[in-house]
């Protein structure tokens, strides 16, 4: 898949899915405080929704 010949592939048919952000100095703790608040948000849905999820996959038939 990703070798041929005993070469690993090195044409660029691939993109990360994240890249390392640094805003400027006035913008980078407020980021940072946002982003631990939406982790905070995300990780607490998660696990309030987490036990209707079979409830809700029983009542579709494709990808929600």
């Amino acid at each position: 898949m990703f070798f041929k010949e005993g070469k690993m592939r090195t044409s660029h048919t691939h993109q990360p899915l994240s890249y390392d952000v640094r805003l400027p100095d006035e913008a980078q703790a407020d980021a940072l405080r946002l982003l631990d608040a939406s982790r905070a948000v995300v990780n607490a849905s998660l696990v309030k929704l987490w036990p209707q999820l079979d409830d809700f996959m029983g009542e579709r038939s494709g990808p929600a």
